[in-house]
Parts: C-alpha cells; structure tokens; sequence
C-alpha cells in the first residue's frame, strides 16, 4: 500500500516535467545502476552490461513490451546456441567453421533488415562473432561468454523496465508506456534485393575482421569485436561516407571522455567515486542526447556507447603504467575500428555501384 502510495506521488512529481528531462533522470538512473551491478558483481562479460542498457535506452522510444523483451531474449538465445553447436562441431576444422558462420553473420544481417528486431538480431551478432573465437581457446571460456552474454542482455531488459518504472513517460497509457515496436530507429524501406545485397555488403565488411582475429587469436581483444559488432549494425551506416563521418566524430569523443574519466579515476581509485562519476557523466552525456540538436544527439549517443565500453575494459585496478598502456591501446583500436568500418562499407557499397 505505501509503496504504490509513493508511486502515485513519483509519477504526480513526474507529469510537472518535460519528456525530456524524464528520459535523462530515465538514462542516468538505469545507465550508473547497470554500471554498479556490473562491477559489483562481475560474472563473466559483466561490462558489457552499460552498453547494452545504453543501447536501449538511448532512443526516445517507449519501454518494450513483455512479448516483444520475451523475443529479444529467446532470438538472442537461439542464435547464441546456434553459433556454440556449430564451434563445437568444427572447432577442429577452423575454414569450414568460418564459412558457416559467415552464412550465419549473413542471415542475421538480413534479418535485421527484413524486421524490427533490430535489437535482438544486435546480441545474436556480437554472440556469432564472438562464441567461435572463444572456442579457440576452450570450450568452457566460450560458454562463459555465451551465458554471460544472455544473462547481460536479461538484465539490460530488467533494468529498462525498472527504470520506465521508477520514471515512466507521464500521462501516458500502458499500451503506449508498453510498446510492442522495437525501441531503435526506423530503416528506410528495402526491396528483397536490396536487403540481400546490403545484407552482403555488410558481412564481407565484417569478414576480414574476423578472419583477422581467428588466424591470430585475438581473444584478449574481444571487446573490439564486439564494438565492430554494434558499428555494423548502425542503421545510419548505409548512408554512406557523410553518415559515416558522425560515427567517427562520435565515437573519437567517446574516446576522449574515456580518457578524461579514467584519469579522474586514477587520482581518486574509489569505488564510491567512480558510481558518483558515472551519474554525474550519464547526466551530462543524457542532456545532449534528448535536449541536443540533432547533430549533438546522435555524436553523444555513439559517445556514450564508446565510453562505458572503454571504461568497462579499463578501470579495474586504476593506474599503472601497464594499465594505462593497454587503456589508451583500446582506445587508439576503438578509433581504428570505426575508421575501418566506415570506410570499409564505403569502399564494398562504390564497388557495387561501379558494376551495376
């Protein structure tokens, strides 16, 4: 009884505010609290918790339905499972492994052209690319990776829907606060080849990055892969260069505030500082994103994913000249990733067009 009393009050407090400032208190309280269960906690994969909120969070978008966080989950499962049977089957046969799983990387591109699944067809990319390179080193490291990713993308869910709680939209009704459309951003509307042709293009992008890691081991990189992951499934990609110059932009901030914010933590190495940091810096970042221009949103919003993703590999212990070292290495290749996929896309999408 008293806690739906103080509900009633939250939201009576709530409909005085704009939309807007709802969804920044939204972000900050979902955002830091991901980033204190990520790190209290810590199962395997635990940092990528922030990103994953962050993604959903990031778009002025309803709270999801409990059908369509239900499909998230399950899509993102299968695909998981799919790509560890398949490792597990052909571990020993490293070439006809990647095939399959190009086949694979294929069909979730062109499932996410051909539905609103954006989000789930997301995590069931970032599984597929990185499962198979886990299995590499053992079985047991790539079903590490596999749960841990589920149980981030479930707690991802449960976090957004705790925060659409404790700051819902006001005056809305539940089938508007419950949508049953993705929260992402709509896509333009593609033929069938065209969705097949983009769906290519964008796998033989991402194939050499993979070939890249598979032929040198690259599991201590695994973060890269899975920020590689996230950039190919940027709807704005298509656009071409013009587009792909704001993801450099944003990102290249993103990497910039990383560095201010380590820093911070490296002359004040406590815990406390860093939760009180982290809400203070999704206050910021939250402002630009829903009270910004449209220029100002979409580089903060490809910010905020940079920065948490780099945070999330840099900050546990805080300082040391080999911790620094390796920090600003992830940095220079988060850079570099972005730098490679823009152009990539670029270069793959001008070849189709001089031959058609």
């Amino acid at each position: 009884m008293f806690d739906r009393f103080i509900l009633q009050q939250n939201r009576l407090y709530l409909n005085k505010l704009d939309i807007n400032a709802i969804r920044i208190f939204r972000f900050a309280f979902a955002v830091t609290l991901s980033v204190l269960l990520a790190f209290g906690l810590g199962w395997p994969l635990s940092i990528i918790l922030p990103v994953f909120t962050i993604v959903f969070l990031k778009a002025p978008a309803p709270c999801p339905s409990f059908k369509v966080s239900l499909s998230i989950i399950v899509m993102t499962m299968a695909y998981l499972l799919a790509g560890f049977m398949i490792s597990l089957v052909f571990v020993r046969y490293p070439l006809v492994m990647l095939v399959i799983n190009s086949l694979l990387i294929f069909l979730i591109f062109y499932r996410s052209l051909k539905s609103e699944n954006m989000l789930a067809t997301l995590f069931a990319l970032i599984g597929v690319l990185v499962i198979p390179l886990m299995m590499q080193t053992s079985q047991n490291m790539a079903m590490l990776v596999m749960t841990g990713l589920i149980f981030a993308v479930t707690a991802a869910l449960l976090l957004v829907w705790l925060a659409f709680t404790v700051f819902p939209d006001p005056d809305l009704t539940h089938s508007e606060t419950h949508s049953e459309k993705m929260p992402e951003l709509t896509l333009p509307v593609l033929t069938q080849q065209q969705q097949v042709n983009l769906a290519w293009q964008k796998t033989l992008m991402v194939l050499p990055v993979l070939i890249l890691f598979f032929t040198f081991n690259l599991s201590g990189q695994l973060l890269t892969l899975i920020f590689i992951a996230l950039l190919a499934m940027s709807p704005g990609l298509s656009e071409g260069i013009s587009a792909g110059k704001f993801m450099i932009i944003g990102n290249t901030l993103g990497g910039l505030y990383a560095m201010m914010f380590y820093e911070l933590l490296v002359m004040v190495p406590m815990f406390g500082f860093f939760i009180s940091l982290t809400l203070l810096v999704s206050l910021l970042l939250a402002k630009q994103i829903f009270q910004g221009n449209a220029v100002s949103s979409a580089l903060h919003g490809s910010a905020a994913t940079t920065l948490f993703l780099l945070i999330g590999t840099g900050t546990m212990p805080f300082g040391g000249d080999e911790v620094d070292d390796k920090f600003y290495i992830r940095i220079f290749l988060v850079i570099l990733a972005t730098l490679y996929i823009v152009f990539a896309f670029a270069l793959i999408n001008g070849f189709r067009r001089d031959r058609d």
